[in-house]
């Protein structure tokens, strides 16, 4: 589960956006990769490319693979910079306490 991210509107926590784990982009990342290629497909592709690794198809989805591999390194990347500019506040809610993330104000 990724974090949410607030805004302090008068001292009060509003919803402002969300940080999506690696877990979430690691299944976009595969769900990207299906987009294309099917299961079924990659085994082929891999079957195919024992015979003949200089196969064309191989080399067409090793490149898709690569490419959608480094945008969810990316994302990921851009989504531990995004939470480690946050500040981490607790909220006083009756008898628990919580931490949440704020946005810096600016």
């Amino acid at each position: 589960m990724g974090a949410d991210i607030y805004k302090l509107v008068d001292g009060k926590p509003v919803l402002s956006g969300y940080i999506k784990s690696k877990e979430e982009i690691d299944a976009e990342t595969v769900a990207k990769i299906r987009e294309q290629y099917s299961t079924e497909d990659e085994l082929k592709i891999h079957r195919l490319a024992i015979a003949d690794p200089q196969l064309q198809e191989f080399i067409d989805y090793v490149n898709y693979v690569n490419t959608c591999r480094a945008e969810g390194e990316q994302k990921l990347a851009d989504a531990r910079t995004q939470l480690a500019s946050l500040e981490q506040v607790e909220l006083q809610e009756g008898e628990f306490t919580r931490k949440i993330f704020v946005e810096p104000e600016g």
